[in-house]
């Protein structure tokens, strides 16, 4: 009886919530140009920069973020379940999905006059979100930018190479989904992280090339935020700021780069770190700004070992997940041939 008089609130609930999105949802607008969707930061869905109702709901935003996340593929209604709401029952979870699912529809169709959102493809067993022109999303925009240039050395990128690169940095607007902390979210934000630092690394290393001592500065300040222990970044900025001119900067760069790697990993700087200091104090620094061959310059490629690890958790997390769903369909099946044989016992 419990159980079905819950059952009957959760359901109360959520028409009570589905009442309200479709009372406030503007209906009067016609065909929609652009929905912008922005995933760095704070979650935001907005048309002409008017915040789209309806989506308020937390499982409505995560189906939405996964599936823009993962989009251009179809994922298997049951497995989408799973991975969004494993700590709940998969009857329980499947809830989730159909109701998450009917929000997101109840919002974004009626900015659509021809009917249903055309990037959403919804199917009986699979549910799909594909790239489309009426659809703008700041992680693909960083995407592209970044793949753009993906297999040019720094020193040998052109303007326009570069403009690209600081077209996504621009758009990286805080780390992916700030307050989700679900397993596939942190894996994303770590992936979107780590090629966040490797293109400020990559435009460090331009703008050094090109004697622009002052973006590139301030692209290690930007470093530092993320990664207050990036020795190479410390060591770069030395570089940078000697060659502005300013050697009172550059030695206090490396004052505040030995202080923060002895409170962070209680380690004393690289031989190379302080080479560069001795040099900077006898103002006898050689070829600063020759960086192409130099061993200690940051490494373009884009895994990282981390990403590479937490990846690998990942998978396992989900391999020992689909264990146990097996497991508990054992268990059940056996409880149930159990009752069958005392049931016919009892006749």
């Amino acid at each position: 009886m419990n159980r079905i008089v819950e059952s009957f609130r959760l359901d109360f609930q959520f028409d009570e919530l589905a009442s309200s999105v479709l009372v406030t949802q503007p209906l009067e607008g016609s065909a929609v140009t652009t929905l912008k969707v922005c995933l760095f930061g704070k979650f935001s869905v907005k048309v002409d920069e008017i915040p789209v109702i309806g989506l308020e709901s937390s499982k409505a935003q995560e189906l939405f973020s996964y599936l823009l996340c993962h989009r251009d593929r179809p994922h298997p209604r049951e497995r989408l379940a799973d991975t969004l709401w494993n700590r709940s029952q998969s009857t329980q979870s499947r809830k989730y999905l159909r109701q998450a699912l009917w929000l997101l529809q109840t919002a974004l169709s009626p900015l659509y006059s021809s009917g249903p959102p055309p990037f959403l493809d919804i199917d009986v067993d699979w549910i799909r979100l594909r790239s489309h022109e009426s659809l703008w999303l700041d992680i693909a925009e960083f995407e592209q930018a970044c793949s753009c240039c993906k297999n040019k050395p720094s020193q040998e990128m052109n303007e326009a190479q570069a403009g690209l690169l600081y077209k996504a940095v621009e758009v990286y607007q805080g780390e992916l989904l700030e307050g989700c902390y679900q397993d596939w979210c942190m894996y994303e934000r770590e992936r979107l992280n780590s090629l966040y630092l490797t293109i400020l690394y990559r435009l460090m290393n331009y703008c050094e090339a090109q004697l622009d001592c002052e973006t590139g500065i301030e692209l290690g300040r930007r470093i530092l935020h993320c990664d207050r222990a990036s020795e190479r970044t410390h060591r770069q900025m030395m570089r940078l700021y000697y060659l502005a001119g300013n050697r009172t900067a550059a030695l206090r760069q490396y004052l505040l780069c030995r202080d923060t790697l002895a409170e962070e990993l209680g380690v004393n700087p690289s031989r190379a770190t302080a080479a560069l200091y001795e040099q900077i104090r006898a103002d006898s620094v050689e070829a600063v700004a020759d960086t192409g061959a130099s061993p200690e310059l940051p490494s373009e490629a884009s895994p990282v070992k981390t990403t590479e690890m937490l990846k690998f958790l990942v998978n396992l997390q989900e391999l020992v997940k689909n264990m146990q769903w097996q497991v508990e369909q054992g268990i059940k099946s056996v409880k149930d041939t159990a009752r069958g044989q005392k049931t016919t016992d009892r006749d």
